[in-house]
């Protein structure tokens, strides 16, 4: 480009597209388009829209996995504070119910029976449905119990109620419990069964 006094001077910079619709119908091969130049894809696809926002996802899976968690934790704790009711509570009906072999099976091997602070193992099954025998004939079968639990879950107090000829007779029960093997087993009875 060269410089000349009679000329008008001109812009450096021309315009390649015309800015009226009218012009861009003249030039060969060209669209009705805007006079401005957009940016297409290369694959000549329009760009996707913006997909909806998946945060509600991000928020909801951590809140479900705490609330199963939670159930775990709560079931847990729940499981090991009934257990050793649930475990007397079983033990008490077979009683009752004069069912001395199941009333056995809640027993731990090594259970013991505490009478004036002196702890007798509690033997094979054939000598404990003897002694409950005995103890059904001598004063009566059970006609009510409740269970009190304590601070500590090992350990349950038991208001036992017998009855023979219509007179009841009351006394309390200490049962230590102990776990095997994921169930609760009576450990040792402290003042009778």
């Amino acid at each position: 480009m060269s410089y000349d006094p009679g000329q008008p001077r001109q812009s450096r910079y021309q315009r390649t597209t015309p800015s009226s619709p009218k012009l861009l119908s003249s030039f060969p091969g060209s669209s009705r388009q805007a006079p401005y130049n957009i940016a297409r894809p290369r694959s000549g696809r329009l760009p996707r829209q913006k997909k909806a926002s998946r945060r509600w996802l991000w928020i909801l899976i951590p809140v479900i996995c705490i609330l199963i968690i939670g159930a775990v934790l709560i079931a847990r704790y729940l499981t090991t504070l009934a257990g050793p009711v649930v475990t007397v509570d079983n033990y008490y009906q077979a009683v009752s119910q004069k069912n001395y072999a199941l009333a056995y099976s809640y027993l731990a091997s090594n259970a013991t029976l505490t009478s004036q602070n002196q702890k007798v193992p509690i033997g094979p099954q054939k000598d404990y449905a003897t002694s409950a025998q005995l103890l059904d004939s001598n004063i009566g079968p059970i006609t009510n119990y409740n269970v009190a639990t304590t601070n500590d879950t090992t350990l349950l107090i038991i208001s036992t109620t017998r009855s023979k000829n219509g007179h009841p007779i009351h006394y309390l029960v200490r049962f230590t419990m102990v776990q095997v093997d994921g169930t609760w087993k009576i450990k040792d009875m402290n003042g009778g069964f």
